[in-house]
């Protein structure tokens, strides 16, 4: 019975949770490469936490029916931030409760290792606000067009002229991309991560101008867009007549377990969370 079910506490990410980990995120979805590629830091235990809620049989190698991890990220200010993530539930698990345990044990694991704040990136808010996890902030993503892209047949990085490509996915690949390039000009710099479906825009620096030749240049008529609800770019985008159909992404919740009164915690980049 799911109700039975006790959690554990792991330091480190142990075989278990791997498994459950690509099998819900990656093989049951056709995707992904291998589980270091998409997160460099799997094996490393240093600030690295993972609750699991074991199925283990008689006999049967120690199997994960849920799982999730948390991985502490510094932040500037100094505050304690574990960033919540890959949380997963076995399919044959699921409609148990047993996603509901694992955040509860999160919360007890994250006062127990004096966190600040937890933080976690979902579609589904409600699942997370009867845990204390309040939504601060908001992703948009959806398709963009280019000005006049209709009838326009223009490949991906169609004019490297003058520009600097690298490959920084060894930092790690976000489970729906292929690897991660990033593009700079003189006063500005694009990362862009190659997908099954396209080519999406995770970041961006520099002046405008800059980041808009750069856009021109690398990316085709058409492409995806991850940014905050509120970000400059979006305004951008309208002033310089390119169409987009964005729509919700992903809400960030946080949970302030300190008591603290801490500043509005600052913009995570997608490719720095898990």
């Amino acid at each position: 019975m799911a109700e039975a079910m006790q959690h554990s506490v792991h330091e480190g990410v142990p075989h278990a949770a791997r498994t459950l980990i690509w099998e819900v995120f990656f093989r049951s979805r056709g995707r992904g490469i291998d589980l270091p590629a998409h997160s460099p830091w799997i094996d490393d235990s240093t600030g690295v936490t993972t609750i699991l809620i074991g199925a283990d049989q008689p006999g049967d190698e120690p199997k994960a029916a849920a799982g999730l991890v948390i991985k502490e990220a510094p932040m500037a200010d100094g505050r304690k931030v574990g960033l919540v993530g890959l949380v997963c539930v076995d399919e044959a698990f699921r409609g148990k409760g047993l996603g509901h345990q694992l955040v509860a044990a999160a919360t007890e694991v994250g006062r127990n290792q004096a966190f600040d704040t937890l933080v976690l990136w979902t579609n589904k808010p409600n699942v997370y606000a009867k845990h204390g996890f309040a939504v601060d902030s908001a992703d948009r993503y959806g398709p963009v067009w280019t000005p006049a892209h209709e009838g326009m047949d223009r490949p991906f990085c169609h004019d490297l002229a003058g520009l600097k490509t690298e490959d920084i996915s060894a930092r790690g690949i976000p489970a729906f991309a292929k690897s991660v390039l990033v593009f700079s000009g003189d006063s500005a710099a694009i990362t862009v991560l190659p997908t099954v479906q396209g080519y999406t825009l995770a970041d961006w620096r520099g002046d405008w101008d800059g980041v808009f030749r750069l856009i021109e240049q690398v990316l085709p008529a058409a492409w995806s867009l991850n940014a905050l609800a509120d970000s400059a770019i979006l305004a951008e985008l309208h002033s310089r007549a390119y169409k987009s159909d964005l729509s919700p992404g992903s809400y960030r919740m946080v949970h302030e377990l300190s008591g603290r009164d801490h500043s509005r915690l600052p913009y995570i980049p997608l490719l720095n969370r898990i």
